[in-house]
């Protein structure tokens, strides 16, 4: 049976208030690209604004519009150097992708679905409720890996501001989603773990911190890329915190790693050679002294 004219007019109406969301959220992308992020989250805000007023009821569809709408609020957030209303807005998309995932019938592993698998699957005119089900936890794989990588940005921006506590806990949450999900980019995680090492070094906890140190520089050598100066970090970094323990002798040898890999990219007159070698006499003064004592 066809619509009676009151549904025809509700129908047209809810259509209506869908394309000005999409508008609204289409200006803010642009607004994004042309890295006017003030304009940008006032359109996200005005989208958001319309779901929320809307009081749509729960769907798939709304549930990933929310998503995106606050991550994009966080990412402008951040990029405002806003990072308290970056990590609130992130935590939001989070507990969207949360409500997202116990919604989904098919198993909660999210490495268990291969893209060929998928792509025999879409070429096939036979789409069954297993097969959404599984492009929905691929789909939600993305939305998490994204929340992961932003959670990374914020932490690193706490650290820079000195926020040590949120730093902490966003960056050890940004490690877990990240190390859940497969994360490519082992380069941002080495980053973090290094974060977390600082902190804790800063609080004199110097196992743990001796546990990230090592844990970056575990990732960094299984990493091809990984240049020689990140790698000297490494090794400085657990250098210092062996110096601190007093285990000289392995912080004699670490700092020694550390300044033959700098020498070699950027020779013997460089600022980061003299201050290496301040390390290494630091290091043989207690010696001797400890030998003396």
């Amino acid at each position: 049976m066809g619509q009676t004219p009151s549904q025809m007019v509700k129908s047209s109406l809810v259509n209506r208030h869908d394309d000005r969301i999409q508008s609204l959220m289409q200006s803010g992308k642009r607004h994004r690209q042309n890295k006017d992020y003030e304009q940008a989250r006032k359109q996200y805000a005005k989208a958001l604004d319309n779901i929320i007023k809307k009081k749509h009821s729960p769907s798939d569809f709304y549930d990933e519009l929310l998503f995106q709408i606050y991550l994009d609020i966080s990412r402008c957030h951040r990029k405002l150097l806003q990072v308290d209303e970056a990590n609130y807005y992130c935590r939001l998309a989070e507990n969207i992708s949360k409500q997202m995932r116990n919604k989904l019938s098919y198993d909660d592993s999210l490495n268990s679905i291969s893209d060929f698998h998928l792509q025999r699957k879409s070429d096939s005119s036979e789409f069954d409720a297993d097969a959404i089900n599984q492009i929905r936890v691929v789909e939600l794989r993305n939305y998490e890996l994204a929340i992961g990588t932003l959670y990374g940005k914020i932490g690193k921006m706490y650290f820079s501001q000195c926020k040590y506590h949120e730093a902490l806990h966003t960056c050890k949450t940004a490690i877990k989603i990240q190390a859940k999900l497969g994360c490519q980019n082992k380069v941002d995680i080495a980053t973090l773990h290094d974060i977390i090492g600082h902190i804790y070094k800063m609080k004199s906890m110097y196992n743990d911190a001796l546990s990230h140190y090592q844990l970056s520089l575990h990732i960094r050598r299984e990493i091809k890329e990984t240049s020689k100066l990140d790698m000297a970090n490494c090794y400085e970094n657990i250098a210092e915190i062996y110096s601190r323990q007093r285990k000289l002798k392995e912080a004699l040898l670490l700092y020694e790693t550390s300044r033959t890999l700098r020498q070699q990219i950027l020779g013997d007159d460089a600022i980061e050679i003299k201050h290496s070698n301040g390390r290494i006499s630091k290091v043989l003064y207690l010696q001797d002294k400890y030998t003396q004592s």
